[in-house]
């Protein structure tokens, strides 16, 4: 499991959250990429001292904020690897400075899954008000 992410404390929530150790952000994929073609490429030896290819799986978190050219130069290599992207974010969140908006484009054209229970608010007032922003309610939204 390698993690991505726009910020650098997405990518510190990926790895003492998550438990995802390999995690870079989008610039960093980028820049690692660029200088190794082949980093996404996951191979163990085996008990017989044979290669085998080992599949990987990418998490891209807060993709919602993520920059749309830099995303695809990391997922255009991550797919030739044979690495599992899963994008993960709020497409409704404020997007990148730079052109962004990548997440809602492909959830409107590919369907997504959607968490429904705000996880990271431990207050039963501000999860009732996030709740409340996320269906369109923004006024009264700690009430």
């Amino acid at each position: 499991m390698i993690g991505a992410a726009p910020t650098g404390r997405a990518v510190r929530e990926l790895a003492e959250r998550a438990g995802i150790a390999e995690a870079r952000t989008l610039d960093a994929w980028a820049v690692k990429l660029g200088a190794d073609p082949h980093a996404l490429s996951f191979t163990e030896i085996d008990q017989l001292g044979r290669a085998r290819w080992v599949p990987a799986v990418m998490i891209i978190d807060e993709a919602g904020m993520a920059h749309a050219r830099l995303s695809a130069r990391v997922i255009d290599e991550a797919i030739p690897a044979r690495v599992k992207v899963i994008a993960i974010g709020d497409s409704g969140q404020l997007s990148s400075v730079q052109a962004g908006g990548w997440l809602g484009a492909i959830t409107r054209q590919l369907g997504s899954h959607e968490l429904r229970e705000v996880m990271r608010q431990h207050d039963p007032l501000k999860r009732r008000g996030l709740a409340r922003l996320h269906r369109g309610h923004p006024t009264n939204t700690c009430s």
